[in-house]
């Protein structure tokens, strides 16, 4: 479950998101900059970009600038392009695949058909990253295109990721949308919200001071 941890008595505000930066922030960060190598001017595609991975990986590919395409629904278009995406597309109504190529890099965040379906966005050696759904190794050779998973072994340094991280806060181009908190004994109703994939931003839980 995609979720931060923070204790009632501190400052509400400050403390939900900071508890919603950890997991979901490294896991874009490594996979759009440690694994997809990310730079500015290339284009890059996020599925599930209003999710909490989702909205963290569109923030910092818009700080890297690269040209960011966010796939959600409807809802959170404006949301979307309010945090950094030049396109968004409603993966409810278009193909993705029909209104996109010669892409970067993919970031998946919803499941494996959806990696598959977007091997055609990809240009030749572009880099499929998933966080979600697998794809098997000879669809990617076959489609000529790199597929990994990012991995939290290797590349940056956690406390130096955050500190970057930190550092575009501070500039005022990264922040954490909390969609909603619970308190922890409500953690089986946070988990169900969580798995309808209709989030926006993160979900913290609340610890009793």
């Amino acid at each position: 479950i995609e979720t931060g941890l923070f204790f009632e008595s501190e400052k509400p505000d400050g403390f939900e998101q900071a508890a919603g930066v950890p997991l979901a922030t490294v896991t874009a960060w490594k996979a759009l900059i440690d694994t997809a190598g990310l730079e500015r001017g290339q284009r890059v595609l996020i599925h599930g970009g209003a999710g909490g991975v989702g909205s963290a990986a569109v923030q910092i590919a818009a700080a890297r600038g690269a040209y960011v395409i966010a796939t959600a629904s409807e809802r959170n278009h404006a949301f979307l392009k309010s945090i950094g995406a030049n396109e968004t597309i409603d993966y409810t109504k278009v193909k993705f695949e029909d209104r996109v190529r010669n892409v970067d890099a993919v970031l998946n965040t919803v499941d494996e058909e959806t990696a598959r379906r977007s091997l055609v966005t990809l240009k030749p050696n572009g880099m499929m990253v998933r966080v979600a759904g697998n794809i098997p190794a000879e669809q990617c050779a076959a489609a000529r295109v790199r597929c990994a998973a990012p991995s939290r072994e290797v590349g940056t340094p956690i406390g130096q990721l955050l500190a970057e991280v930190g550092k575009l806060a501070d500039a005022g181009t990264f922040s954490i949308n909390v969609d909603a908190r619970f308190p922890l004994e409500k953690t089986a109703d946070a988990w169900d919200l969580s798995r309808t994939g209709h989030t926006r931003g993160k979900i913290v839980l609340v610890l009793p001071p």
